[in-house]
């Protein structure tokens, strides 16, 4: 339960600092490093000081992981019932959310508490 009400408390963080960032129309690029993204980077500006890197991510289906590294980044950021990511990309100042199967890997992002 405890996990849960992180996981919760993680998410209205999120959608706070979505809105604060100009929307989710604007978000990823406040979120982006400038760094370590293909180019063009689109709109990378870590104005929000969470310095987001393109991690990649791996098929849930085959366990390979996939060819996009320096590409998009996706993180988990909620879990239960569903598993929930949001994900920035290199030619995007936008960042999506969605839901995912479980099998699937993506990036993780540790917060003190």
């Amino acid at each position: 339960m405890l996990q849960t009400l992180r996981n919760y408390k993680f998410y209205r963080n999120l959608s706070k600092q979505i809105s604060t960032l100009g929307g989710s129309s604007e978000a990823g690029g406040a979120m982006k490093s400038t760094t370590n993204w293909r180019s063009p980077n689109t709109g990378a500006t870590n104005s929000s000081g969470f310095t987001a890197l393109p991690g990649g991510d791996r098929n849930g289906s085959s366990g390979a992981f996939n060819n996009t590294i320096g590409y998009y980044g996706t993180w988990w950021y909620l879990e239960p019932p569903y598993a929930v990511v949001f994900t920035l990309s290199y030619n995007a100042k936008n960042l999506s959310t969605g839901g995912i199967g479980k099998t699937n890997g993506f990036s993780v992002r540790c917060i003190k508490d």
